[in-house]
């Protein structure tokens, strides 16, 4: 990841937990989306796309938990527009960590109203 996206040198330290780096990757990505930088966005997504099918649970609940998470919370009015950039295979795993979340705030909403 370093070697693909140097400005992210100062964010690790060897020692980081999978967790912590695609959560420093995440904010990379949004700074990214921020900026309008779409040709650094689209490296973004597709370093990730090129590696999914080569990582273990791990890494990506990681992924799905730091990663998209993260570009999910961000998205806002974005969502569509973004998703459409990413890769099937990152696409279909931000879609199921999507309706996981939608899912999480349904539940969350029949237990306060009973």
């Amino acid at each position: 990841m370093l070697l693909e996206f140097p400005g992210l040198t100062g964010e690790f330290d060897p020692d980081d937990g999978d967790h912590y780096k695609m959560e420093r990757f995440a904010g990379y990505t949004i700074k990214q989306i921020d900026a309008s930088n779409w040709q650094s966005l689209a490296a973004c997504f597709d370093f990730q796309e090129q590696r999914i099918m080569l990582i273990g649970p791990e890494i990506e609940n990681a992924l799905s938990v730091s990663f998209c998470e993260a570009i999910l919370c961000h998205a806002g009015n974005n969502a569509t527009w973004l998703i459409e950039r990413m890769g099937p295979w990152l696409k279909k795993l931000y879609k199921e960590y999507e309706q996981y979340y939608i899912n999480l705030g349904k539940q969350g909403n029949e237990s306060i109203t009973g």
